[in-house]
C-alpha cells in the first residue's frame, strides 16, 4: 500500500460486511447523527429497488489495520450503522414470529444465519461471537448494551442524543417492517428482503487506505470534485488520539474545545478554517499537505492543547470575517470587513487573523489601517487586475508568520512586507481599471461599490452602495433599439455594454424615464442628477466605443485617488 494511494471497489453492502470482515469507527469520530428524515429517504429507496434494480449508496472510505479483517471506517459510519440498525430489526423481527410459533424451527435458523452474516461473526479461535461493528466511544456501549442484546431502555432521559436517535431508527424500522411484513408473516420473504434487496442491491464506491495521511488526500481529492467527506473528522481522530496517549481524564476537555470550535463556526467550512489559521502561523500548506503538516509539527497532549486553545479563541473571529455586522467589529472595521467581503478576499483570512491576535489587542488604530491596507490591495490586485490569488495566499503567508513571530507590529510595517509584490503601481493599476468589465447582472452591488467610491470621490458626500433606491445606468443600454447600432455594432454592444466607462449612478425613477433613449435624449435628465460622476462625467453629444474608452481613462485616474495607500 505504500506505493497505491488508494484500493477503489464498488462492493454491495453484502460484500462490505460479509466474510467475515469487522468495521471499526474511530473512537474519535462523530456520534450517530442520522434522524427520521435520512431514516425514511432510506427507506423509500429500498422500496424503489424493485423499479430501479440497484441503489447507490456514495462513497465510503476504509483504512486497513493489520488485521487483515478489520477496518477503520473513515467516512460512511452514518450510512453503515444505520444499515446495522435495519439488520437487527430484520432479525428481531423473525425472532418475534419463532417465539410465536410461526415457523418457529426455520425462522430461528434464518434468524442466526442473517445474525452471522451482518451483526456478529464467530471465530474458531475464540467460539464467541464478536460484532461486526464497533461504534466510537459515546456510542458503542449503547450499541452492544442495548441493540446488539434487544434490551429496550426504561427511560431514554438518561442517554446522550446519539444514543436515543440510534434507538429511535431501530423504532422506525421495526414500524416498517411491521407494516411491510406483519400482514402475512413469512421468514422466507422477509430474508429475501434484508439478503437480496438490502445485502446485493445497496452498492457503494469504497476506496481502502493504508493509512491515515492517504485518507486524507482521498478526501481532499474528493471535495474537490463536489463529494462533500468529513476531513474534519480526521483531523479531529488524530489530535484527541495525541490526548489519548497520555491522559483519558483530558478528552472530554478536548472533546469540548473541540466541538466549542464546530459551535462557534457553525456553518463555516472547518477544514477550511484550519487550514487558514495554520497558514497565519506556520509556512504555507495546501488543502492537501495540511494534515501531513499538522502530524509533524503538532505531537503530545501539550501541543494539541495549545493547538485547540488558540483555534477556540480564534473560530469566532473567523466566523466573523465573512459578517460585517457582528459584534466583534467596531464601525471602521466593519465598513472594511464589508468590503473585503464584496471582494470574496478570503485570501485575506490568514493575514486577517494574525493580525487580530497579535496587532488587535495591542494597538486597535494599527489593525483598522491594515484592514484598510488590504481593501486597497485586494481591490487592485484582484477586482479590478484579476491576477493570480496564489501569490496572494504565498505573500500573505509570509507576512503573517512575521506578525506572528513579532517582527511586524504596525501597519506600516506589515505593509512594507508586502509592498513590492502586490501593491500594483499607479500605472499598472490604471491601465488595468481602464479596460475592466463588471457584469452588472452578476456583480450588481460591487458595481454600486466602485461607482459610489468614485462619486464620493468628486462630490466628498457618502453614499451608502447597497441602498436600494440607487440605480445602475447603463448609458450604452443593456438592450439598446436599433438606433443605437450607428454608433456601437453587435459585436461592440457585447463588449462595452458592462465597461466602467458606460456605467453610471442615477436615481431610480429617472432611469425608468429615460429607458434606451440615445445619450442626446439622456443628458437633459443626467443633467439634473445629484450625482457628479452622472452630472459633470457623461458631458457627450454622442456616445460611442472611442467615448466610452475616454470616460473609463477618466475614472481610473479618479480611481487611483479612491483605492491608495498613503
Amino acid at each position: 500500500m505504500s506505493k497505491t494511494l488508494f484500493e477503489p471497489g464498488s462492493p454491495t453492502f453484502n460484500e462490505l460486511v460479509g466474510n467475515g470482515k469487522i468495521h471499526d469507527v474511530p473512537k474519535y469520530q462523530r456520534d450517530y447523527s442520522w434522524d427520521t428524515e435520512d431514516w425514511d429517504d432510506l427507506w423509500n429507496d429500498m422500496e424503489g429497488i424493485p423499479d430501479e434494480q440497484i441503489h447507490y449508496m456514495g462513497y465510503v472510505v476504509l483504512q486497513r489495520t493489520t488485521d487483515s479483517r478489520r477496518y477503520w471506517i473513515i467516512d460512511g459510519q452514518q450510512r453503515i450503522t444505520t444499515l446495522s440498525i435495519l439488520a437487527l430489526a430484520v432479525i428481531d423481527l423473525l425472532r418475534d414470529w419463532a417465539e410465536q410459533g410461526i415457523d418457529a424451527d426455520a425462522n430461528t435458523r434464518r434468524m442466526k444465519i442473517l445474525e452471522s452474516n451482518f451483526v456478529a461473526v464467530e471465530t474458531a479461535v475464540s467460539l464467541t461471537p464478536m460484532s461486526k461493528l464497533n461504534l466510537n466511544r459515546n456510542n458503542d456501549d449503547f450499541y452492544k448494551s442495548y441493540l446488539l442484546r434487544r434490551r429496550k431502555p426504561t427511560s431514554m432521559g438518561r442517554f446522550k442524543p446519539s444514543e436515543r436517535k440510534m434507538w429511535k431508527a431501530y423504532e422506525f424500522f421495526q414500524q416498517k417492517l411491521s407494516q411491510k411484513f406483519g400482514s402475512h408473516p413469512n421468514g422466507e420473504v422477509l430474508a429475501t428482503f434484508l439478503e437480496k434487496t438490502v445485502g446485493d442491491k445497496l452498492v457503494f464506491s469504497s476506496i481502502t487506505v493504508g493509512d491515515d495521511l492517504n485518507a486524507y488526500k482521498v478526501f481532499e481529492t474528493l471535495n474537490a470534485r463536489g463529494v462533500k467527506l468529513s476531513t474534519g473528522d480526521l483531523l479531529k481522530n488524530y489530535l484527541l488520539s495525541e490526548v489519548a496517549k497520555t491522559s483519558e481524564h483530558d478528552l472530554d476537555e478536548a472533546e469540548r474545545m473541540w466541538q466549542s470550535i464546530n459551535d462557534a463556526l457553525q456553518k463555516t467550512d472547518l477544514p477550511t478554517f484550519i487550514r487558514h489559521y495554520w497558514n497565519s502561523r506556520y509556512p504555507l500548506q495546501t488543502k492537501t499537505t495540511l494534515f501531513k503538516a499538522i502530524k509533524n509539527e503538532i505531537k503530545g497532549i501539550k501541543n494539541v492543547f495549545d493547538l485547540l486553545g488558540d483555534m477556540e479563541e480564534l473560530a469566532v473571529v473567523y466566523a466573523a470575517l465573512d459578517n460585517p455586522a457582528s459584534d466583534i467589529w467596531t464601525h471602521e472595521e466593519h465598513e472594511s470587513i464589508e468590503e473585503l467581503n464584496l471582494f470574496s478576499a478570503s485570501q485575506c483570512y490568514t493575514l486577517m487573523l494574525a493580525a487580530y491576535k497579535h496587532v488587535r489587542l495591542v494597538k486597535p488604530d494599527e489593525f483598522v489601517k491594515i484592514l484598510k491596507h488590504l481593501v486597497v490591495i485586494t481591490f487592485r490586485y484582484t477586482t479590478i487586475s484579476q491576477y493570480n490569488t496564489n501569490i496572494i495566499e504565498q505573500e500573505f503567508n509570509k507576512t503573517s508568520i512575521g506578525i506572528a513571530k513579532g517582527t511586524y507590529k504596525t501597519a506600516r510595517e506589515v505593509f512594507h512586507s508586502y509592498e513590492k509584490v502586490l501593491y500594483l503601481n499607479d500605472e499598472i493599476f490604471a491601465n488595468n481599471f481602464t479596460y475592466r468589465a463588471i457584469n452588472t447582472n452578476r456583480f450588481k452591488t460591487l458595481t454600486r461599490y466602485i461607482l459610489c467610491k468614485l462619486e464620493r470621490q468628486l462630490s466628498g458626500v457618502l453614499i451608502d452602495w447597497n441602498d436600494a433606491r440607487l440605480s445602475i445606468e447603463h448609458i450604452l443600454p443593456e438592450n439598446p433599439g436599433s438606433d443605437w447600432y450607428i454608433y456601437f455594432n453587435k459585436d461592440e454592444q457585447g463588449e462595452y455594454v458592462f465597461r466602467i466607462g458606460n456605467l453610471t449612478l442615477l436615481e431610480t425613477g429617472k432611469n425608468k424615464d429615460i429607458g434606451n433613449k440615445l445619450i442626446g435624449d439622456k443628458l437633459q435628465v443626467y443633467q439634473s442628477s445629484q450625482y457628479f460622476l452622472t452630472r459633470d462625467k457623461t458631458a457627450y453629444t454622442e456616445w460611442t466605443p472611442s467615448v466610452v474608452q475616454k470616460r473609463q481613462a477618466e475614472l481610473a485616474k479618479l480611481a487611483k485617488t479612491v483605492w491608495k495607500v498613503n
